[in-house]
């Protein structure tokens, strides 16, 4: 099981001094930092009028003083920040429009999706090189021959819609479009089917493939998983020549919009989706194999996902990874606090944290399989002290210093 998790701690910090000076802004930031493109900034999620120290933002944490003189830092296992010049800058948590282009870019790894043609790119590196996915893309059949019965491409038609920071993308299927979900890490591509499709009677699999790109010296490999007669059952991984990773695709699954609490219930509308990797001469195809009785079943409730996930390396390295299946205490992330200011103490702690796990849903043969579900029991806690829900704002766990969480 692998279990990602993402946590941010604000320390609450009461100093003993009164600052009733009128100009006491700019006392308390030096000179230097008040040309700073983001002075003045202030934590919306504190209840109190703040202000950012900027002077002691660090790649990985911020520190604000709010009116009453109290000092509160947030610190992030991954990235808050990213070097722009001289300047640390906010990275952009929220996607937006730029020309023909929906995605994240304020950011030293921009990833976005193309609105005239579908494609997305995820920037590899800081210096640039891009991994490109779905300039092309079509749906195809192969019988119990592996013979290819029947291919359709999948055009997009320049229409639009954004919810947040989903983007759906209609396509020359009326009942197939395009979804993107974008986060300052990651975006969840998924092909979404909203009607039965028409299957040839004799097709046995049925593939979704993707045009990709890669610069020089970059490869799609295999990641965790395992090779099996109908493809790669596992995640992938973007490295370059010396094996550093500079992004990930998660496993492919197919599942439709049934619910239910019974995860046993829930696991009978899913079925693995196998990847396979062609490089011709042409370009090379990302391809995702999955049987094609399940879109013949008539129990389906649609919109039926055809869902992979691709991330690059602000999760790869902010991430906690723990790969047993059960677990006590053994996926942790230390989250060090720098106090700047002298003469302090800590009256109070609190928590905001997200966590995503690969919860068990269902065995097929010897391999089990996860999703992103309830049930899987991710917690956050410190000592006796843990949280009963999996995600969840402001959870007080102990007030004080030196505790582990």
């Amino acid at each position: 099981m692998k279990n990602s998790f993402f946590l941010i701690v604000f320390i609450i910090i009461s100093t003993f001094y009164l600052n009733g000076q009128s100009n006491w802004l700019k006392e308390i930031i030096p000179q230097e930092f008040q040309t700073h493109p983001e002075f003045g900034l202030s934590d919306e999620n504190w209840p109190i009028e703040n202000i950012e120290l900027i002077q002691y933002r660090r790649e990985n944490s911020k520190t604000f003083i709010d009116k009453d003189n109290v000092y509160h830092t947030v610190t992030s296992a991954g990235k808050l920040n990213y070097k722009s010049g001289n300047d640390l800058i906010t990275i952009q948590k929220n996607p937006t429009q730029s020309l023909n282009r929906f995605g994240i870019f304020k950011t030293q790894l921009p990833l976005y999706t193309n609105l005239n043609n579908g494609s997305t790119t995820l920037q590899l590196h800081s210096t640039g090189g891009n991994f490109d996915l779905g300039l092309a893309k079509a749906i195809y059949h192969l019988d119990d021959y592996d013979f290819k019965i029947s291919e359709n491409n999948i055009q997009n038609t320049g229409s639009s819609f954004v919810q947040g920071n989903k983007l759906s993308l209609s396509t020359s299927y009326s009942n197939i479009k395009s979804t993107f979900e974008y986060t300052d890490w990651s975006y969840r591509f998924n092909l979404e089917i909203s009607s039965p499709l028409s299957i040839p009677i004799n097709s046995k699999t049925t593939i979704f493939k993707q045009s990709f790109s890669l610069p020089n010296g970059y490869q799609l490999t295999y990641d965790q998983g395992e090779l099996t007669e109908k493809g790669w059952l596992g995640g992938l991984k973007i490295i370059d020549n010396y094996g550093n990773i500079y992004g990930r695709i998660s496993p492919a699954q197919i599942f439709d919009s049934y619910s239910n609490d019974d995860k046993n219930v829930v696991a009978n509308h899913f079925t693995p989706g196998y990847y396979q990797i062609i490089e011709t001469q042409n370009g090379n195809i990302l391809e995702i194999h999955f049987e094609s009785d399940y879109l013949r079943r008539t129990d389906l409730v649609y919109p039926v996902i055809i869902d992979p996930t691709v991330s690059n390396t602000y999760a790869s390295n902010g991430a906690v990874q723990d790969k047993n299946t059960q677990f006590n205490a053994n996926c942790q992330q230390p989250l060090t606090v720098n106090i700047p200011i002298t003469g302090f103490q800590v009256t109070g702690s609190s928590t905001t944290y997200r966590i995503w796990a690969k919860g068990f849903i269902t065995q097929i043969g010897s391999t089990e399989y996860y999703a992103d579900v309830i049930e899987q029991k991710s917690r956050v806690g410190c000592g006796n002290t843990w949280t009963s829900t999996q995600s969840g704002p402001n959870t007080t766990l102990h007030n004080g210093s030196a505790f582990t969480y």
